[in-house]
């Protein structure tokens, strides 16, 4: 299976997860990213709703984490690899 397709079906594991708690800027800025055909923005910005609320299984959230590029985590996705028990994602660039 082909990452983009991975990556479109996490957001659709995460979306009622985290939705609910989604003002309507932030629900629209998700659904531009999946039309740009940037799913991992969706997917970090899911992910950091849906661990705020602990609305989803630990083990969609350590699945929806580890889809993360490095580049693409900031200090909410370093707390929740944290609270995961995840080692954090380092971007090399930044080492």
């Amino acid at each position: 299976m082909n990452m983009m397709k991975i990556c479109y079906d996490m957001v659709e594991k995460l979306r009622p997860y985290a939705e609910p708690y989604m003002d309507k800027l932030s629900k629209e800025a998700v659904n531009s990213a999946i039309r740009a055909g940037e799913p991992s923005i969706a997917i970090g910005d899911y992910l950091a709703e849906a661990w705020l609320h602990k609305s989803a299984p630990k083990e969609l959230l350590i699945e929806a984490y580890n889809l993360l590029e490095p580049y693409e985590c900031g200090d909410i996705h370093d707390d929740i690899a944290d609270d995961l028990g995840l080692p954090r994602k380092v971007d090399p660039l930044d080492e």
